[in-house]
This record gives C-alpha cells, structure tokens and sequence, in this order.
C-alpha cells in the first residue's frame, strides 16, 4: 500500500534503490508515517520525522513528504492531511 503511493510520489526513483528508500525509512525510530483512505483507497500519505524544537523546548513532528494521490489532488485532502480533520478521510499511523 505504501509501496504504490510512493511510486507516485516518486516515479523516476530507480527500480534498485525504491525498496531501499522504504524499508530504511521503517527501521528509523523518529519515523512517523500516516496513510489517508477516502472510504477503502488510499489516498495520500505524509513521510514525517520527529524531532526537537529548541524554540518550543518539546517534541515536534516535521512533516518531510507530502503526496496527495493523482487522482485526489485539487479536491483539498492535502490540507485536511496537515489540518488532521475531516469526517470522510481516515488515517493509517505508521510508528
């Protein structure tokens, strides 16, 4: 599921380092990911990393990729994904 996202996000990425770039990201501890469905598609995902804020003295969550699906884009999900808010859209976490 992560894997075809990602293929839209990232399409010119070697067939060689794709399955590299995934499975590092899910061995890191500060990575967070998160899914969006509208009803049983996936519709978007974020790639994000925890971090420290020296500014805030606390924990943030930078978000480092964003992608909205093709097929979903323009209709708004991108802010409803950083807002985190809305009725029809669900959210896979990823620890």
């Amino acid at each position: 599921m992560f894997e075809s996202l990602f293929n839209g996000y990232a399409p010119g990425l070697s067939v060689e380092l794709e399955p590299t770039v995934i499975s590092q990201l899910f061995i890191l501890s500060y990575f967070h990911g998160f899914i969006s469905f509208v009803g049983s598609k996936p519709a978007a995902f974020a790639v994000c990393f925890e971090s420290y804020s020296t500014y805030r003295a606390q924990k943030v969550m930078n978000i480092h990729d964003l992608l909205v699906s093709e097929h979903y884009r323009g209709q708004g999900l991108g802010k409803v994904c950083i807002i985190g808010r809305s009725t029809s859209i669900s959210t896979l976490f990823i620890p």
